[in-house]
């Protein structure tokens, strides 16, 4: 007779109070999963936001480097000229842009206007050698290399050269 009873009971169903304590439960399973699931989304988009920071920048300094390892008559300027000169030629950060200005003409290298707050500062060491350092930065990330060049074809620095600049000023033969 016990057993009889105690499956009348499981015939019955579940209560309202059952019903709402497993609905509960569920709703919690499904916000837990899906805190997961966006935070797994914001994690991997900031990565890849970081990753083509860190591209971008290091396209910048491969360009540089070829660039300017066989350059003659190297010079620094704080500021862009208002006026191009119609021979040499300059590499400087512009409207978050690498620009390299070749006989006159405007060439942009480097479009980073997407990516975040492009800047390059030029530093030179020694009798042959450049140190540049380039940084993005986008909102809360950042990204730099520093980089040297040996400039090839100069035996040193011109007298007077500045410690260090934002616009590189060179020429090729």
């Amino acid at each position: 007779m016990h057993l009889r009873r105690l499956q009348i009971n499981c015939e019955q169903g579940v209560t309202l109070v059952e019903l709402l304590i497993g609905i509960s439960l569920l709703g919690l399973v499904f916000s837990l999963a899906y805190s997961i699931y966006n935070f797994g989304i914001v994690t991997f988009n900031r990565g890849e936001e970081l990753i083509a920071l860190q591209q971008e920048v290091r396209m910048v300094s491969r360009v540089l480097s070829e660039e300017l390892r066989f350059a003659y008559n190297i010079g620094l300027l704080s500021s862009v000229p208002d006026e191009y000169p119609s021979t040499g030629n300059l590499i400087f950060v512009k409207d978050n842009k690498l620009i390299q200005v070749a006989s006159g003409t405007e060439n942009i290298l480097v479009d980073s206007r997407d990516q975040g707050e492009l800047s390059i500062k030029f530093k030179p060491i020694g009798t042959k050698r450049v140190d540049f350092e380039i940084s993005l930065e986008s909102g809360s990330r950042s990204f730099s290399i520093d980089s040297s060049v040996v400039i090839m074809n100069i035996d040193s620095f011109p007298a007077g050269i500045p410690s260090s600049g934002n616009v590189l000023e060179y020429s090729i033969k």
